[in-house]
């Protein structure tokens, strides 16, 4: 997987979104007809990190051709057919803090064989669908408002309920199940490209199936917001309400049997009562980053 980037300057007080770049020319096609064709190159170079720059030239080509059923013929590494046998690889990997950083690193295209719940959380400004496979494992497919991109999820909505054959989207584990960032859906009508579809997002999307969440992932969550809340009033600036939110943070982890999690949180909420910098950067940098491999894990 691949990763092709290009920039452009964005005048002060301007804001562009997908749909206004959708005309701009890369490789000489337009970025909406790009991101659903096949590139082939003669002048293509990658970097380590997975980045791919196609230089112009007279002698090497490069053509850009409509996608067709590509996806249909990737390899097994990035072609998923078996959710929960993609669920098993992503078991097997190192944690993200200390795998190597490559673009596009778990950029899948998945199967879809049926589409089941599709709501909207209005607080959350979310667009959230159940997807399973053949086997009827599910997956989330996961996508937030973005002002740069105001119709997303309103083509997202649109393309779901089409009878998606496949998507494309980075795909990742969280809190014991897999989510998909998604990409590009593919129906029976062609490629739907979210981040590039106009409109201003005004569709009336249906509400959400009612929650429901596990106590480990709620104790999890818990301890991230509150150790997030920490940083961001700064570990020196910690209200007695906040350090009480942290020592029952620890306490919740505790009884979920995450003991090894709930100990530095622990050590966290004693370090910030008190008066060593050193100590309370050094507690919340282990518990913080225990708590973002174990959900990582879980």
């Amino acid at each position: 997987m691949l990763v092709l980037k290009r920039s452009w300057d964005v005048p002060d007080g301007t804001r562009l979104t997908g749909a206004d770049l959708a005309g701009r020319r890369i490789l000489g096609a337009p970025l909406r007809s790009l991101a659903a064709a096949n590139v082939v190159s003669e002048s293509a170079t990658r970097s380590a990190g997975r980045v791919v720059r196609v230089a112009a030239g007279r002698v090497a080509k490069t053509t850009v051709t409509p996608l067709g059923s590509a996806w249909e013929t990737l390899p097994a590494g990035l072609l998923v057919r078996d959710l929960a046998a993609e669920a098993r690889a992503l078991d097997a990997l190192p944690p993200r803090l200390v795998r190597p950083r490559v673009a596009a690193e778990l950029v899948r295209a998945v199967e879809v064989a049926g589409v089941r719940d599709v709501g909207y959380h209005p607080g959350a400004q979310r667009l959230e669908a159940v997807i399973a496979d053949a086997a009827g494992t599910t997956a989330v497919v996961s996508a937030d408002y973005s002002p740069h991109r105001p119709a997303a999820l309103d083509a997202l909505a649109g393309a779901l309920a089409a009878g998606p054959r496949m998507l494309t989207g980075t795909v990742r584990k969280e809190r014991g199940g897999l989510v998909i960032d998604p990409f590009a859906v593919q129906t029976a009508d062609g490629i739907v490209v979210p981040d590039l579809a106009p409109g201003e997002g005004t569709a009336a999307l249906a509400a959400p199936p009612p929650a429901t969440t596990d106590p480990l992932s709620r104790a999890l969550d818990e301890a991230l917001a509150a150790c997030a809340e920490a940083a961001h009033r700064g570990l020196l600036r910690t209200t007695p309400g906040l350090r009480e939110r942290i020592v029952r943070a620890g306490k919740d982890l505790d009884r979920a049997g995450l003991r090894a999690a709930a100990g530095t949180v622990a050590a966290l909420a004693a370090a910030l009562a008190a008066d060593d910098p050193h100590r309370t950067a050094s507690t919340w940098a282990d518990a913080h980053i225990r708590l973002l491999a174990t959900a990582e894990l879980r």
